[in-house]
């Protein structure tokens, strides 16, 4: 799953200290998060990337950055320059990637590279030292704001709007969920728990009491108010992802609204008042209109972009196996074979993990 990137090991514990050289700072402003393309790390293997004119030969995901030949040879180069330049990896960003499967702005012209990746470069999220306009503190009102540090990696936190105009302009503005393909694990990881807090950051930049701005503590993750004294603590919602189980077969879902989306299972918050093991009853019954025992806990996993904790279950079901759809949620619920279920990928989600764990006949 998407937090599993050992040997790199996350330190969340309130530790701040002034951004210096090589921290990394998220822009964030209106559920995007700025870009940028520069010269960069590998994100695996041997060669990393290649400056304008020259390649890099492994697979790191190298930038080319000017007009010819600038691409890296691995999975997942970025071609930064004008229409000559070229990426030998996963398609190209304002250029034409030649080896990938396409990419952001650009073509792909054959090749296995990963699909839709961004690209493996680690400079795909800003250095501090890239960032000419932000003021070197770790806690005033005016610098970054300290997040987390995952190994020596020191992660802080920018409002887009806190940059000059023309600085903002050397970025691209990238969806939230632009880290599910993002090139190197680690650091998606990173992104994505990083827009969690960015996104409680933004919303509580007032009091919900009294109105005034809110100040980030001194001594713990926490923005108090210096008018009422109010403390308001990132905010994380539990939620339950339930697979559903009759034998051999598994309740597979697709959601409402949303086309051409993988198979899910049932999922929900779990509300006021209610266990986690009371969600996992309520959520199968509304989305499908069938009761289940023998509700057993398999992992959890944090889900940034949805700021949720979410719990897996597997349970049996009981009674009836006629489903009953919510179509409010669900555009599909059916029962699946294991034989019939695709071989799922298990990088990033807790439920594809968990379709496919089943699938393998593993001990549930």
């Amino acid at each position: 799953m998407i937090q599993d990137i050992g040997p790199h090991k996350l330190d969340n514990s309130f530790n701040p200290r002034p951004p210096r050289e090589g921290d990394y700072i998220l822009i964030y402003g209106d559920e995007k998060v700025m870009m940028c393309a520069g010269e960069g790390e590998g994100g695996s293997g041997a060669g990393g990337g290649g400056r304008a004119g020259t390649s890099g030969a492994g697979a790191g995901g190298g930038v080319g950055a000017g007009t010819s030949g600038g691409g890296g040879a691995g999975a997942g180069g970025i071609g930064a320059g004008s229409v000559g330049s070229t990426g030998a990896g996963a398609g190209g960003v304002s250029g034409t990637g030649a080896g990938g499967a396409g990419g952001v702005s650009g073509t792909g012209a054959g090749g296995a590279g990963g699909a839709g990746a961004l690209a493996a470069s680690s400079l795909l999220l800003p250095r501090y030292e890239q960032l000419e306009s932000l003021a070197p503190s770790a806690l005033d009102g005016g610098g970054p704001l300290y997040l987390f540090n995952i190994d020596a990696n020191a992660f802080y936190y920018t409002a887009s709007g806190t940059l000059a105009e023309d600085e903002l302009r050397r970025f691209t503005p990238m969806p939230m969920g632009s880290f599910r393909t993002y090139g190197v694990k680690w650091q998606a990881f990173a992104g994505i728990t990083a827009c969690h807090l960015a996104g409680w950051y933004e919303r509580r930049r007032l009091c919900g009491k009294c109105g005034e701005v809110t100040k980030q503590s001194t001594k713990e993750r926490m923005l108090e108010c210096p008018g009422c004294g109010a403390m308001y603590y990132p905010r994380i919602s539990p939620a339950v992802i339930v697979g559903v189980t009759d034998g051999s077969r598994l309740l597979l879902t697709r959601y409402a609204n949303r086309p051409g989306t993988n198979f899910a299972l049932i999922a929900g918050f779990c509300e006021i008042g209610e266990s986690v093991e009371d969600t996992v009853r309520r959520e199968v019954m509304e989305e499908v209109g069938v009761r289940v025992a023998n509700i057993r806990f398999y992992k959890s996993q944090p889900w940034g972009f949805s700021g949720s904790l979410l719990m897996g279950f597997y349970c049996d079901l009981e009674g009836s196996d006629a489903i009953t759809l919510d179509r409010n949620e669900l555009a599909v619920a059916e029962w699946v074979d294991r034989g019939d279920i695709a071989v799922t990928d298990t990088s990033i989600s807790l439920t594809s993990e968990m379709i496919e764990t089943f699938r393998r006949g593993s001990d549930i």
